[in-house]
């Protein structure tokens, strides 16, 4: 087992979804899917269409952490597949990092 690069507190949870909303949109054994967008300090995060987190990462509990790193996919220790995955870098902002 790998272990990971980002090291002790380096990773977790951005923001916890509704459990009962991502529970319900959850289509097990099939696939599903996210869509994540970072714009600046704006984190949004859609799974299978539906919009679970908008988050303004400059007033969250992530509000110290930098806006540029690793790309991370979670497995919890269990088999996991992940297919189509594009990182797509976005325009530029005015006055972004």
């Amino acid at each position: 087992m790998q272990r990971s690069p980002c090291g002790a507190g380096g990773r977790g949870w951005v923001q916890r979804p509704d459990h009962a909303k991502t529970k319900a949109l959850a289509k097990p054994g099939e696939w599903n899917r996210y869509v994540i967008t970072c714009a600046g300090s704006s984190l949004q995060v859609e799974f299978n269409g539906e919009r679970v987190i908008d988050l303004d990462l400059a007033t969250s509990a992530m509000k110290d952490r930098p806006l540029r790193g690793l790309i991370g996919f979670q497995d919890e220790g269990k088999p996991v597949s992940y297919r189509n995955v594009r990182i797509v870098e976005l325009p530029a902002e005015p006055g972004l990092p």
